[in-house]
């Protein structure tokens, strides 16, 4: 078995393929890409830019979340099918709304954007830059997060890992019955957080989503995305 070192060094070296395609507005759902996969857009109202390997994700100021246990399940995401371990990359780049106002009773205003692991709407690990406001200050966080049969299997907690203004680099990596999430600033020097142990399906959905719900527009930006499958 290839050591995680090893794997690390093989992912390093590959390429990336780029995507160059002009703005797709609400038509864009259902389109397959090359390199990144399917987009869907459940509610038809989100931007999506494909431009020389990097894919921008416009959403509305209206709710668009990831959250099976009260219904939304209608964030804009792009997905691809991925079979057994694996290893993925991107880069996340964005500006929070600073003081926006949650649309949902009791939830605190929520902008996130990373990587979304699916099997189906009740099972799936979202792994993103996300950022709260809490007591009128917002809190930049790493979350990782799980569903499990429609229940919280872990709940994203932004005291785990504080992130710095910026883009930030997120990796994940599923490896048996566990999935791992870690965090660079520069794409070199990485910060890891505790796994998430669940039992997957071979195949499974990967790719990116971003969301929140709050009144505030959010756009973001995702670069370098790299996946490489263990053989």
């Amino acid at each position: 078995m290839k050591t995680f070192l090893t794997t690390i060094c093989f992912f390093a070296l590959l390429a990336v393929a780029g995507v160059s395609a002009p703005v797709l507005e609400k038509r864009a759902a259902g389109i397959v890409t090359k390199h990144w996969g399917e987009i869907l857009d459940p509610d038809g109202d989100c931007k999506f830019v494909l431009e020389k390997g990097r894919l921008v994700i416009g959403v509305p100021g209206t709710d668009h979340s990831l959250g099976f246990e009260r219904g939304q399940m209608n964030a804009p995401r792009v997905l691809r099918t991925i079979e057994g371990d694996f290893i993925a990359q991107v880069k996340v780049t964005c500006e929070f709304p600073v003081g926006a106002a949650s649309l949902i009773p009791n939830r605190r205003p929520f902008h996130g954007a990373g990587f979304l692991l699916l099997v189906d709407d009740k099972n799936y690990i979202r792994f993103e830059r996300a950022e709260m406001v809490y007591e009128g200050n917002n809190l930049s966080y790493a979350s990782f997060e799980s569903r499990l049969n429609g229940e919280f299997l872990r709940k994203g907690d932004a005291s785990e890992m504080p992130l710095r203004p910026g883009a930030t680099y997120l990796r994940l990596e599923r490896r048996g019955g566990l999935v791992y999430a870690s965090t660079s600033a520069d794409g070199v020097q990485w910060l890891s957080m505790e796994p998430i142990e669940m039992e997957l399906p071979n195949a499974v959905s990967l790719g990116v989503a971003a969301g929140h719900n709050t009144s505030s527009p959010f756009e973001v930006e995702f670069d370098g995305f790299k996946v490489f499958v263990e053989q």
